[in-house]
């Protein structure tokens, strides 16, 4: 369990710092506010696409929000935070359970 905690922390940041620390960001000052967080978080969820497309749009929301979240607060490290959040309590609440059922 220590290292899928190690693992998720890593993934959490390593994803931040790519989508909202570069794309996010040169996007933005691409192409506006809007469509830098919307094209970002589409890209976020293209990565999700081979688990599921379900996931994936699942994905692209989540990623709607970890963009608006880092816009809103002007802080990369909300967005790290709220990934974290959300990758435990998927972990936790919803694929654990399903793994052991």
């Amino acid at each position: 369990l220590h290292r899928v905690d190690r693992r998720q922390r890593q993934m959490c940041i390593r994803d931040r710092l790519l989508f909202r620390g570069l794309l996010q960001t040169r996007l933005v000052g691409w192409l506006g506010m809007w469509p830098g967080i919307l094209l970002t978080a589409l890209l976020f969820g293209a990565v999700h696409m081979p688990f599921s497309p379900t996931f994936a749009v699942v994905a692209a929301v989540a990623g709607l929000g970890y963009g608006l979240a880092m816009q809103a607060s002007g802080r990369l490290s909300v967005a790290i935070a709220l990934h974290g959040l959300v990758n435990l309590i998927h972990f936790t609440l919803l694929s654990y359970p399903l793994r052991s059922a």
